[in-house]
């Protein structure tokens, strides 16, 4: 009932609940949504009580204060509220013996406000089991004066008036009914003066049913200052889309654009589309009430019959009702009698209106609860009430602006974005020009010709299709209210509908429209004509959410942009034909949404360099930068230029520039909604387009630092150097000591003149590399090796500090162990929330997956799972799916197998983590130089330099540890790699081809070849093999071939290298 009604706090009189049965309340998944504040009877709590219950999602429940005035009758309770203020509520339950017992009741609670020091109430609600006026008894009737005259005292004592009847002063209402057919408002809440000016709605409403025999009086009370809450945005609901005349309804407006567009085909069909959008919304709102407004509608009538009774009933008070001829009228008892048998209908209608959702809900637990949906994730989580936003300011101007009504609030985000959108390079176009052609000056068309040919042609009915099934469900709509899924329903109709024509005649078909076709033809009217301006297609609305720091600066908020649907199918269908040709247009250094490249290895990188640097006394650093705001701020201007400089059709350029001309966002905030601001600079977060266009935008950048004089950190047994490594905006640039970090700032003001683009200094991370010398060096002095090139404003870790690089910590010599602190407490408070539902054993395991499995999986893919953090995790896993059990009654080994062979198939954790390192191992083993990631080249190195004796290898011969016959010495090696070769021995990795080609053959290493007679003397390190490798190049087979048939050509000039050739 709390939730349905939205009840924040509720005083519940006469609860019958003993401490115990409470805290069993308070203990299952109720607990999670309400906090119930008891007051039991001391001598025989299975009667009287009072409670004040708090609704989680609504209520602040943390810091209340309770004191217990008379246990059972009388609770106060002091509530946060709004900022810093508190509301003070009293729950009373007077005494209904007598009224002596009554009046009592009332001088006891006067007594303790006059000798305590107690806060004076806000509110006082609950039964009084008493009126104070005959007009509120059935048939009508005074109570006894002394205790009207206690129940005056008390209330002129602590400044409490009767609210609902300062609104309704001759209206009769009652909220309970007696078995003998009398009526009385006995239930009343009382406010102080103050808080009657806040409030509103004052109701006496029947939403209890047979829950109980008294009605429930309401009243909304806001807080002074707390901002109001709009109306939003209306949103289709789902339910609708399994209601037959609503989808007949669309089908049909559907169908009729349709033929009009085939009439006419100079028709404005982006016009008609969002026009026949808002008839969809309109009809979705009307349709939506009819729907679910049969049992409303009856309980309305019988409401209103209730009242016209009271309104016709002649008393003594009310003597001229009987003299009016035109009306018919009651006496006290016929309205009694009456107004019991209405009572009794509206009760049963809110009992089948609650039992029905009950229902509901019992079968979506009965046949959720125990797999993982996102029912059963919304029942686990603590409720918390919505974030309000109170309060917001701007610092960014002078003098600092702020706002507390929402309207206000929502302008004023309005005002800092579109303040953002102001570019002041653009003042002079043609200094701008110039700085973008600097910046594009390494920039070049490398895109596949076949594919680039694929983003010259129009979108096709397929390419919709391919988007729509690509489109996440469970999304919010765009300001046009349509979700995903009314689209996908109408894909599936037609479908439907395709399938069984096939089987009739001509005569027989039906007609379903072909929703991806229609789409598709507006999509390419868009691309022929642009965005039509009245038609609201690229209008979307901003969801500030908040990220980190003070929640009352609008720039500590991440703007994510909520576009139409039909919006977001768009650009995913042209995003997913400019996939094709991105990887061949951005760098491999850059990893962000680019399919096949892995965040992971970027992170491994970093870990191998900052080793690999300290064991060769190779000295440097590692910078990660923070771009500022880097989606909003690119330069159109430098963008539509990058896309021309990269050879991207000039008419996908035309359909991206179509979208953001003229393209509006509003900001929604507690419900209310700002004017609309245009989008002239950045890329909107939220559109599918975006993340492929940004990398677009960045790689300038990386092309300009490829291309300077920066040295980097140098590859092992390779031509080249890494310089710089990008996830999307997260740049990690290397440098040697060698390198000038002015340099590198040169670069980046360099590719910023042009982009717009702004990088914090403030937040830039660095790492020193190498020696333990240079590393104190570095963070003591802010150089590299030139003492005039100082690194102002950014931090420098010193060892033993970890820095955070796409989600891995990375630094020197960091305790792996204190990483997992957060991870630890993360996962014990989920374990402890899942509790509360008392999930069954295969609810468990499904639990287990989520919390032992998900929540560790990438801390320990990049950074490892220590054993005694593995230890932990077993620990909690066992007593998790035991119920606390000390001991598992079954193996763990057991409940891992398969259920065909007695398991329960629960989460092996250790075979997890040595997946993930199976995982790392396929991604050292890539051998291709094409693909290969480049912590591969530095992990060989280190552990060449950790052979053993026994293998007797020169330092020429090495080229993979698996391909070859020679070993390391593990003690030598780091945690990570000693992981890795555990568990490749563990598992038998090795290289064994059942069938392998000539040309892989070919490709084997000559020199300690796994096919090697370990019986026989082998000559991998003589003088001939070493004359091999220096002299000739000899490295492989297909090499070693090459120089054998050299000598057998008698043509064939001899080297002058060795005497031998």
């Amino acid at each position: 009932m709390m939730f349905d009604e939205k009840i924040g706090v509720l005083i519940v009189s006469e609860t019958h609940l003993s401490a115990d049965q409470t805290k069993e309340i308070q203990d299952s998944h109720i607990g999670k949504r309400l906090t119930i504040h008891n007051s039991p009877d001391p001598d025989d709590p299975s009667t009287k009580g009072i409670a004040i219950v708090l609704n989680r999602e609504i209520t602040n429940t943390q810091r209340v204060k309770i004191i217990q005035l008379i246990p059972g009758r009388a609770v106060l309770a002091t509530l946060p509220w709004h900022s810093d203020r508190t509301l003070t509520i009293l729950g009373v339950y007077a005494p209904a013996e007598s009224m002596q017992a009554n009046e009592n009741f009332w001088d006891t609670l006067s007594d303790c406000w006059l000798t305590q020091d107690l806060p004076v109430p806000d509110l006082m609600g609950g039964d009084m089991n008493m009126v104070e006026e005959p007009l509120d008894r059935l048939p009508s009737r005074e109570d006894a004066p002394r205790t009207t005259a206690a129940l005056r005292r008390f209330k002129r004592l602590v400044g409490l008036v009767d609210g609902w009847r300062g609104e309704n002063l001759n209206v009769k209402d009652f909220t309970y009914t007696s078995g003998r057919d009398t009526h009385s408002r006995i239930d009343r809440i009382y406010v102080s003066n103050a808080q009657l000016r806040r409030s509103q709605k004052w109701s006496i409403d029947d939403c209890t049913g047979k829950l109980s025999d008294h009605r429930m009086v309401s009243v909304t009370i806001t807080a002074p200052g707390s901002p109001t809450i709009g109306k939003g945005r209306y949103s289709v609901p789902l339910f609708l889309l399994r209601e037959k005349k609503f989808m007949d309804f669309v089908q049909s407006e559907m169908a009729s654009l349709e033929d009009r567009h085939a009439d006419n085909p100079t028709l404005n069909l982006q016009a008609e589309w969002s026009s026949l959008k808002t008839k969809i919304r309109n009809y979705a709102q009307t349709r939506a009430k009819e729907a679910i407004g049969a049992s409303r509608e009856k309980k309305k009538m019988l409401k209103t019959s209730r009242a016209q009774i009271l309104e016709a009933t002649h008393s003594p008070n009310n003597p001229d009702r009987a003299e009016l001829p035109d009306l018919q009228t009651y006496t006290e008892a016929e309205a009694a009698a009456r107004i019991c048998t209405i009572q009794g209908e509206i009760d049963k209608i809110s009992d089948v209106q609650r039992e029905q959702r009950r229902t509901e809900t019992r079968a979506r637990c009965f046949t959720e609860l125990d797999h993982i949906t996102k029912f059963t994730v919304a029942i686990s989580k603590d409720k918390t009430p919505r974030d309000t936003i109170t309060r917001l300011c701007r610092t960014d101007v002078c003098p600092p602006r702020e706002a507390r009504r929402s309207r206000d609030m929502a302008e004023l985000a309005r005002d800092y974005h579109q303040d953002l959108q102001r570019d002041p390079s653009e003042q002079d176009l043609t200094t701008k020009d110039r700085d973008i052609e600097i910046a594009l000056e390494f920039t070049e068309a490398r895109g596949n010709p076949d594919n680039i040919e694929e983003l010259q042609k129009q979108l096709t009915s397929e390419d919709v299709t391919l988007a729509l099934k690509q489109a996440a469900t469970g999304t919010a709509s765009g300001m046009d209210g349509i979700p995903y899924e009314l689209w996908r329903r109408l894909h599936q109709i037609h479908l439907e509908v395709t399938k069984q024509n096939a089987a009739l005649g001509p005569d027989q078909q039906k007609r379903a429209v072909n929703i991806t076709k229609l789409l598709a033809s507006i999509f390419n009217d868009i691309e022929q004509k642009g965005v039509d301006a009245i038609s609201n297609f690229s209008l979307g609305w901003m969801c500030p959410i908040w990220k980190k720091k003070d929640k009352e600066d609008i720039a500590n908020y991440r703007p994510i942009t909520v576009l139409n649907t039909d919006y977001k199918l768009f650009t995913k269908a042209l995003s997913n034909k400019l996939a094709l040709v991105a990887p061949d247009l951005v760098n491999c250094d850059q990893a962000g949404f680019m399919k096949g490249r892995k965040i992971q290895d970027q992170i491994f990188l970093a870990q191998q360099i900052v080793e690999y640097s300290e064991e060769q006394m190779m000295n440097g650093a590692i910078v990660a930068l923070d771009q500022e705001k880097a989606y909003d701020k690119t330069n159109h201007r430098y963008l539509w230029r990058t896309l021309e400089k990269q050879g991207i059709p000039a008419k996908f350029i035309a359909t991206i520039k179509a979208l953001y001309t003229g393209a509006e966002t509003v900001v929604v905030i507690n419900g209310e909604m700002s004017s609309p601001y245009g989008i002239t600079r950045g890329v909107r977060q939220g559109d599918p387009l975006s993340c492929l266009l940004f990398n677009l935008a960045i790689e300038p950048l990386a092309d300009l630092i490829q291309n300077s004089k920066l040295i980097g950190i140098k590859v092992p047994r390779a031509d080249r150097s890494i310089i710089i490594k990008m996830f999307a905006d997260d740049t990690t640039v290397y440098l040697s000591a060698e390198d000038k970090f002015k340099d590198l700032k040169y670069i980046l003001d360099k590719w910023c003149a042009a982009s717009s683009a702004k990088f914090n200094s403030e937040k830039t991370e660095i790492i020193p590399l190498g020696t333990p010398e240079f590393r104190e060096h570095l963070v003591v002095t802010q150089t590299l090796a030139d003492s005039s090139d100082k690194i102002d404003q950014a931090h420098i870790a010193r060892d033993g500090e970890a820095v955070r690089i796409l989600g891995g910590y990375i630094g020197n010599n960091v305790e792996s162990f204190a990483l997992w602190t957060p991870t630890i407490e993360k996962t014990d408070a989920a374990q402890e929330r899942w509790e509360k539902l008392f999930p069954t054993l295969e609810a468990r395991r499904h639990i287990d997956q989520i919390i032992t499995g998900s929540m560790t999986q990438y801390l320990a893919m990049v950074n490892g799972m220590p054993a005694a953090i593995t230890k932990h995790f077993l620990r909690a896993q066992r007593e998790f799916i035991w119920g606390g059990a000390k001991s598992s009654p079954v193996q763990r080994a057991v409940l891992s197998q398969p259920v065909n062979h007695g398991g329960k198939n629960l989460l092996d954790l250790e075979a997890r983590n040595d997946a993930l390192t199976v995982l790392k191992l396929q991604s050292f083993l890539d051998l291709n130089p094409k693909t290969r990631a480049d912590w591969g080249h530095f992990a060989d190195s280190r552990l060449e330099q950790a052979v053993t004796k026994t293998s007797r290898m020169d330092i020429e011969s090495f080229d993979n540890l698996f391909l070859q016959t020679w070993t390391p010495k593990r003690k030598n090696l780091t945690a990570e790699l000693q992981e890795m070769l555990r568990v490749a021995k563990k598992y038998n990795l090795s290289f064994a081809p059942v069938q392998p080609t000539q040309t892989l053959l070919r490709e084997m290493p000559l020199f300690h070849h796994k096919g090697e007679d370990a019986t026989q003397a082998q000559c991998n390190n003589s003088a001939r093999c070493r004359c091999l490798r220096r002299n000739h190049g000899v490295r492989d087979i297909k090499s070693a071939i090459q120089v054998a048939e050299r000598l057998q050509d008698e043509t064939h000039q001899k080297s002058t290298h060795c005497d031998q050739c």
